[in-house]
């Protein structure tokens, strides 16, 4: 009878709560998942402002290295 009636209640909360708030939702949403959903976007978003001169491509590039070299130094 307690299996039955408190610990299944229990357990079915803390599925409920636990598994489908937190663990499928906070963490997929902040995780890997967030994060290529995020860089897909990205790459979609830099793809349709590509003009196919290799200057712009080539200070893009360099703006982008720089960039990433002052966020390493400063953090």
């Amino acid at each position: 009878m307690y299996n039955f009636y408190i610990g299944y209640s229990v357990l079915k909360h803390s599925y409920e709560s636990f598994y489908k708030l937190i663990d499928k939702g906070f963490i997929e949403m902040w995780g890997p998942q967030g994060f290529s959903h995020i860089v897909y976007k990205l790459a979609v978003f830099l793809s349709k402002k590509q003009l196919s001169y290799i200057y712009h491509s080539a200070s893009l590039l360099l703006l982008g290295f720089v960039s990433l070299i002052y966020i390493i130094l400063i953090f």
